[in-house]
This record gives structure tokens, C-alpha cells and sequence, in this order.
């Protein structure tokens, strides 16, 4: 997703094109305000529909199945060619950031209950269509408007956005919905998108149409990925990855509720906040690790990691008489911890992996496969948690990493290098 050749706006001239950014506003600025405002639908959609809808009286099943929702992100290399050939990036971002706003403002307005999860669901697909197009068209913009050097400058800027963005739903929606209800938590949450869109429409640098005469080489790249030696086995791994995470996530809510009587705002402090921020430390520092000791030595720890500390929420669940706000916000820390440290893994694993020649190409493909667990395990952990119950579930995650397991190894081998 991070390479391409980026062309200078078109108010610079040569001075644009010597600098490899836009005139007008600093990227410093734009580059944070556009990937907060790719990450905050995104989080809505995928975090806040399954809040909501648990919240409405759905059904596990019911939960679970708002997963789908991601399936947009799955697909949206689909429309992606369009978005490039058709109209400019900076109105595709602040239409769709508009669209989404609107989109929001429709459901706080019918979140009335559980008969209103039909007209809920549509709103909120609408919504994710959107979201993934925004996604495209913010991306599009940062590879166009800044040159190679300036790409790489500003990545941690795009990362501390999208994070801040994910923090701010994940905190702020359950608490917002928990002292004043859903109808002004989304609303507040659809003033925020407003405000982005139209801040964005105000300050954003225009850039040239950009040139598509390359969509063919484009293909080319996906091809080769593909028919590469050992494709198949890279790519199930990629796929299997954070198979029983997926499962995971979409009933943390459920089970905290029913289980144990949690409330929101609880849960919005505890894996809004405190889950956030740890697993950014966590793939922070087990980033560092392993540019320090190299991903062979920390293959394997770090998997585990993500995998093993499921058990505490067997225990959890066989013992919920433990569960007081402190021990189930010392789980969530934990659990988060781990799963940051695959993310570090799975991160670097995915760009040792890719072709330097067609690193963006190859790992905007990766990723795009890597969710694919995300929509369609979570969308059956709701079913798998009313057969199973829940310790029966939690225990199911981990049974679940291991056909990832069984391919870790050859994956580890494939990649091992030591510390530079």
C-alpha cells in the first residue's frame, strides 16, 4: 500500500515536484487528519456495530454476524480502479467521509431496538462501502502527493493517527452510550466526521489527476505474487493468522456483559483505553525486538504470545465469581499485550515476504487477505459461543491458532535472517 511514485501538487509547480509534497497545508497536518479520518469509520463499523447491536437485544449469532460488515475492506480492490480513474482523490475522501457522516446520523436515529437491527444493518454496510472507498482514495492521495522519501518520513504519522482514530471509538462510543445514550453517542460520533470532511475540504492540497496508464503493470504484480514458489502455504498462513484473535474480539463485549455485568462505559475505559494503548506499546516494542534479535528468534515467543494468553479467559469464564473490573482490566492489558506482539510478528513477516520490486502492491494484496479471518470467523463466533458456552469458546480460540501453528514453522524458516 506504501509505494508509489508520488507527483507534487498541482498549485507547487517545480518547486511541488523538487519538494515531493503539495503546497497549502503541512503534511504534518493532512497526513494525520486523513488517516484519523480513515480510522474512525473504520472503527465504527467493525467495533461500534457489534457494541450497538448487543446493546439493541441481538442475538450471539446476530453479533458475530457483524463481521461481514468487513467485507467491504476484503473487496475493495474491486472498485479501487474506478476511484483512480474517476474524479480526484481529495473529493472521493470528502465525499466518503459526508457519506458515512450522514450514514451515522441515520443510525442514531433509528437504534430504537431490536426491531430496528434490519434498517441498522443495511445503514451500517452502507457505511462500510463507504469506509473502504475512503480508504482507497486516502491512500491513493498520500502515494500521489508525496514523493518516496517523504512516504516513508511520515508513516509513523499515519500509524499514531489511525491509532488515536481507534482509541477515540473504542473509548469514546461506550462511554458516550453509557452515560447519554445511543442516539447522542452516534450522533457525536457522526459530528466528529463532519467536522474532519469539512477541515479536509477547507485546508487539503488539490493534486493532478493522476496518470492509470500503468493499471496493467498493476495487475502484473498480483500475478506474480500468486504464482510465486510456496504461494500457497504463505498465503494460508497469512490467512490463519489471527484466526482465534478474530474469534476473540467479536465476543469480548457479550461475554463481559452477560457474564460477568459489565457495563459500557466500563468497557470502553477497559478495552477502549487501556486495551488500545497496550497493544500499540506491544507492537511498538515488539517491533524493536526484533529489529534488535531478528524475527527468528522472536518467531515463535511472540506467536505463542498471541496465542496462549486466550487461557485466561477460559479462566475468567470457568470462574466468573474473579472477575471484578480491576482482574477483567488486567486481562483485557494482557491479552492486548499479546496480540500486539503478533501484530509486530505478522507486520514484519508480511514485508520480508514481499517483493522489494512491488512491495506496496504485494502487501496492500497481504493484508486484504490477512482480514479475510477477521470477517469470517467472527462472523461464526457468535454460534460457536450459545453451543459451546462461553469457556467452552474461549478454549475453541485456541484450538484454532493451531493449523496456524503448523505452518509457522516453515514460515519461520523462510524468513529467519539475523540482526542487522
Amino acid at each position: 500500500m506504501d509505494a508509489a511514485t508520488g507527483q507534487a501538487g498541482a498549485a507547487t509547480g517545480q518547486a511541488g515536484a523538487a519538494t515531493g509534497q503539495p503546497a497549502g497545508t503541512s503534511p504534518h497536518v493532512w497526513v494525520s487528519s486523513t488517516y484519523f479520518a480513515e480510522g474512525f469509520p473504520y472503527s465504527l463499523v467493525n467495533s461500534g456495530a457489534e457494541l450497538l447491536f448487543k446493546e439493541m437485544g441481538a442475538s450471539l449469532g446476530a453479533v458475530g454476524l457483524t463481521s461481514l460488515l468487513h467485507l467491504p475492506w476484503n473487496l475493495k480492490f474491486l472498485w479501487a480502479p474506478w476511484v483512480e480513474r474517476w474524479g480526484s482523490r481529495r473529493a472521493f475522501l470528502i465525499g466518503a467521509q459526508l457519506t458515512c457522516a450522514v450514514l451515522l446520523a441515520l443510525a442514531a436515529m433509528a437504534a430504537r431496538g431490536v426491531e430496528a437491527l434490519s434498517l441498522l444493518a443495511g445503514l451500517f454496510l452502507a457505511m462500510a462501502v463507504a469506509s473502504a472507498t475512503n480508504d482507497i482514495a486516502i491512500d491513493g492521495y498520500y502515494l500521489e502527493a508525496l514523493d518516496d522519501d517523504a512516504q516513508a518520513r511520515f508513516v509513523g504519522y499515519r500509524a499514531t493517527a489511525y491509532r488515536v482514530a481507534n482509541l477515540s471509538v473504542k473509548a469514546g462510543l461506550p462511554l458516550l452510550a453509557g452515560v447519554a445514550g445511543w442516539r447522542w453517542g452516534l450522533g457525536a460520533m457522526a459530528a466528529v466526521l463532519v467536522l474532519v470532511a469539512l477541515f479536509h475540504a477547507v485546508t487539503l492540497p488539490r493534486l493532478p489527476r493522476p496518470d492509470t496508464t500503468e493499471r496493467e503493470g498493476y495487475m502484473r504484480t498480483f500475478r506474480g505474487l500468486l504464482t510465486r514458489p510456496g504461494a500457497l502455504p504463505i498465503l494460508a498462513f497469512v490467512v490463519l493468522f489471527r484466526t482465534g484473535e478474530s474469534l476473540l474480539q467479536k465476543m469480548k463485549w457479550p461475554f463481559f456483559k452477560d457474564a460477568l455485568g459489565m457495563t459500557l462505559p466500563e468497557y470502553g475505559m477497559a478495552n477502549g483505553t487501556v486495551g488500545v494503548i497496550v497493544s500499540l506499546v506491544a507492537t511498538l516494542w515488539g517491533g524493536r525486538l526484533i529489529a534488535r534479535h531478528g524475527l527468528g528468534r522472536c518467531f515463535w515467543p511472540f506467536i505463542l504470545g498471541q496465542n496462549l494468553l486466550h487461557l485466561l479467559y477460559v479462566g475468567l469464564a470457568a470462574f466468573p465469581t474473579v472477575g471484578t473490573f480491576p482482574v477483567i482490566t488486567a486481562v483485557i492489558a494482557v491479552e492486548e499485550f499479546g496480540a500486539g506482539l503478533g501484530s509486530a510478528v505478522l507486520m514484519v513477516f508480511l514485508m520480508r515476504i514481499c517483493d522489494e520490486r512491488h512491495r506496496a502492491t504485494h502487501f496492500a494484496l497481504l493484508t486484504a487477505v490477512m482480514s479475510l479471518s477477521f470477517t469470517f470467523a467472527g462472523a461464526v463466533s457468535g454460534y460457536l459461543a450459545q453451543s459451546l458456552g462461553y469457556a467452552g469458546f474461549f478454549a475453541l480460540t485456541i484450538v484454532a491458532t493451531l493449523p496456524m501453528m503448523l505452518l509457522a514453522e516453515g514460515m519461520r524458516r523462510r524468513v529467519a535472517a539475523p540482526p542487522a
